[in-house]
């Protein structure tokens, strides 16, 4: 069983994203607890990848040796996908 993470620690710049995005630290928070076990590998400077409804959190877990803390690296939220009409044109 993954340990729950009940301690966040915050990258200035995660936190600073946080209003320029419309997040807040409660959301962040509960959706990294809430989808831990779901998560995926990251490459770069988090470990972790989750993708919550209506955002994505790049995340360090276990934050220093600490099998109960994370560490918040960034977060953003997702782009809809924008739906592409063709239009034909007649030659």
């Amino acid at each position: 069983m993954v340990a729950q993470i009940t301690r966040f620690a915050w990258t200035v710049h995660a936190l600073e994203r946080l209003p320029q995005r419309g997040l807040t630290r409660k959301a962040v928070e509960q959706a990294v607890n809430d989808l831990h076990q779901l998560r995926r590998p990251n490459d770069g400077d988090a470990d972790w990848r989750i993708e919550a409804a209506g955002f994505v959190v790049l995340y360090v877990h276990p934050h220093k040796d600490d099998l109960h803390a994370a560490r918040i690296v960034t977060v953003w939220p997702k782009r809809r996908r924008r739906r592409r009409h063709l239009r034909l044109v007649n030659d």
